[in-house]
């Protein structure tokens, strides 16, 4: 059983996958696979940024903040003076 579907909804990819060579296949579902990957990763970013109820780019630099913090506590460089 094949969902073949682009949106969600079965079927949805069958219109795209009709004039397409073999080659050129594997290379639609690569392009729909990666995009639906990059979607997930956005959606869990913002997800942790509305549970510490921050926005997306507070939450990049409290990440950011975090990673210096501890590289210093690590010793690998100066205390800077954040």
């Amino acid at each position: 059983m094949k969902l073949e579907s682009i949106d969600g909804v079965r079927g949805s990819a069958k219109k795209y996958l009709v004039n397409l060579k073999e080659s050129e296949v594997n290379s639609f579902w690569l392009k729909v696979f990666s995009k639906f990957t990059l979607l997930r990763v956005r959606m869990k970013i913002s997800y942790q940024a509305i549970l510490k109820e921050v926005t997306i780019q507070e939450l990049f630099w409290q990440g950011i903040l975090h990673t210096i913090v501890k590289i210093e506590e690590m010793g690998f460089v100066k205390k800077s003076h954040l």
